[in-house]
């Protein structure tokens, strides 16, 4: 199982980790786990080559990726490449729901704490 976890703060990312593998097939790699990962490498890569905003990271070992928005996550242009990606997620999460699950958080504006959690429907 693949699991996305996301925090935003209205329509801005703040956080987003990834953990875990798709389900394999007689030898054969993961066609969920190859769409979570080519799609999360390429938000990573898109917002740290940025100068619109900090990111700080971490990809720990195969199957895992955090990726913390330290500032600019506001930007209108951030915001459209994480809705971009966002939708990607959800489409990836309908088409292999046994194998992925994508859980968005919302941050409590003036206090910073999480208010609720939903999937990516």
């Amino acid at each position: 199982m693949i699991r996305i976890d996301a925090v935003t703060r209205g329509y801005a990312l703040e956080q987003i980790t990834v953990r875990g593998h798709g389900l394999r097939d007689h030898g054969r790699d993961s066609a969920s786990c190859a769409a979570v990962s080519a799609l999360t490498k390429a938000l990573g890569l898109v917002l740290v080559r940025s100068t619109l905003c900090e990111v700080r990271g971490a990809v720990q070992d195969e199957g895992f990726l955090d990726l913390v928005l330290v500032s600019g996550a506001d930007q209108p242009w951030v915001r459209g490449v994480w809705e971009l990606a966002k939708t990607g997620l959800i489409e990836i999460q309908h088409e292999w729901p046994d194998e992925v699950s994508l859980v968005i958080s919302e941050t409590d504006k003036t206090a910073g704490a999480i208010k609720g959690e939903r999937d990516g429907t």
